[in-house]
């Protein structure tokens, strides 16, 4: 079974990036003060007030990425996409032998795995994951966060099964 929280709009990747660059600015500051200490007083005080104001951004970023993702996980099994609350209680289940086809990405990946991926964050490439289904003639998308490489391995069980399963799966 894979397990990952379900990202339930767009502008969670907005809010991510927004998270990224906060953390940046924060290193500046902190950086002027420990390494230019012989800088005067005032300079240093507005370098920690705005690492300061940085952190507090930061937090409250953070408060309001976890309304978009975080309060639901999508599970997926060898029969069925399932929507799950925090608290384990299964919102929706979709049996995938009812779906016409599935799409998937070519290739999933984890969240800022390498400083490439960083960059291209900061550079408002979108690279989020998702899997779509086909159910009565209406596409469902679900888009998630692989945070782990156990995740990823436990994806591509899940993936390989459902090719054994024949279901109509397409890769884009």
């Amino acid at each position: 079974m894979f397990r990952s929280k379900l990202i339930e709009d767009q502008a969670y990747y907005r809010l991510r990036r927004k998270q990224l660059i906060l953390t940046f600015v924060a290193i500046i500051p902190m950086s002027l003060i420990w390494g230019l200490y012989d800088w005067q007083f005032w300079i240093l005080l507005v370098g920690l007030a705005l690492y300061v104001g940085a952190i507090l951004l930061m937090r409250r970023n953070q408060q309001v990425m976890e309304l978009f993702a975080g309060n639901k996980f999508l599970e997926l099994d060898e029969e069925a996409l399932r929507v799950v609350s925090k608290n384990r209680k299964i919102i929706e289940t979709i049996n995938l032998e009812s779906t016409s086809s599935i799409i998937l990405k070519k290739e999933y990946d984890l969240y800022q795995h390498s400083i490439k991926d960083v960059f291209s964050e900061v550079a408002a490439v979108e690279k989020g994951n998702s899997v779509i289904l086909d159910v009565e003639g209406e596409k469902r998308v679900f888009l998630f966060e692989i945070d782990s490489h156990y995740k990823l391995k436990q994806l591509s069980k899940i993936i390989d099964c459902w090719l054994q399963k024949h279901y109509n799966i397409e890769r884009v």
